[in-house]
């Protein structure tokens, strides 16, 4: 013989299922007030009680919806501060107490240290050993440098930038290359620089320079001689 068990199953739902779930039981309870005469407590206790819920619920929202905004305002301002410390802060900083540490220390700022590379050698500068010209309508240039006769940059030297020039008058320096109608074409990657020359150029000549890019300064610090091959 089976024996049958009552079971709410209210447990483990969501906010809105479980007010849903819990206000058709009472619902049920006064649409059939007679099934359970004796219902304690009653059916109307029961939705007021789910009514306050419902209230604190929809209070909880307007609270979850204004911790976002004011999240947003805390955010907004913890990065404007950054920023004031990052970009005029910590530079004034600087300014102001140079290598001083302790200095440092007791405005509540940290400190790191950078290495700062070996100037180069006055007299270093980019040697184009050789240029590829198997390849029709391109160049393939290897870079070395002058006094290590390796492609490694030497300390200081943050990169080669490569200059060219089609056709047209040798130029004597970077200047005349460019007022000849040349530009940059770009940096070399480990030595190697490949110039890809447009169609229709095949015969002229294409003409070189490189220079190295100082580390610190961002700027020229040598020039190389001027390089040209033939476009194939």
């Amino acid at each position: 013989m089976e024996e049958i068990i009552v079971v709410p199953k209210v447990s483990n739902l969501s906010d809105s299922d479980f007010i849903a779930n819990i206000k058709a039981k009472a619902n049920a309870q006064i649409s059939h007030p007679l099934y359970v005469p004796l219902l304690d407590p009653l059916a109307s206790v029961v939705l007021d009680k789910v009514n306050l819920i419902e209230t604190k619920m929809d209070e909880r929202t307007e609270l979850l919806n204004q911790a976002q905004g004011k999240t947003k305002e805390i955010n907004s301002g913890k990065k404007e501060l950054v920023g004031i410390m990052n970009k005029k802060w910590a530079g004034q900083v600087q300014n102001a107490c140079g290598d001083n540490t302790a200095k440092i220390k007791e405005l509540a700022f940290s400190y790191k240290k950078e290495h700062t590379p070996e100037p180069p050698n006055v007299e270093s500068i980019p040697v184009c050993d050789r240029i590829v010209t198997n390849v029709p309508g391109m160049h393939i240039l290897w870079i070395t440098n002058n006094i290590s006769k390796k492609k490694a940059l030497p300390s200081g030297i943050l990169r080669t930038d490569i200059y060219g020039q089609t056709g047209g008058t040798a130029p004597a320096d970077l200047t005349q290359l460019i007022a000849n109608g040349g530009g940059y074409l770009g940096e070399a990657d480990k030595g190697k620089f490949i110039n890809t020359l447009p169609g229709g150029n095949k015969g002229k000549i294409e003409y070189y320079i490189l220079v190295y890019i100082l580390k610190k300064t961002k700027k020229p610090f040598s020039y190389s001689i001027v390089y040209s091959a033939v476009i194939g």
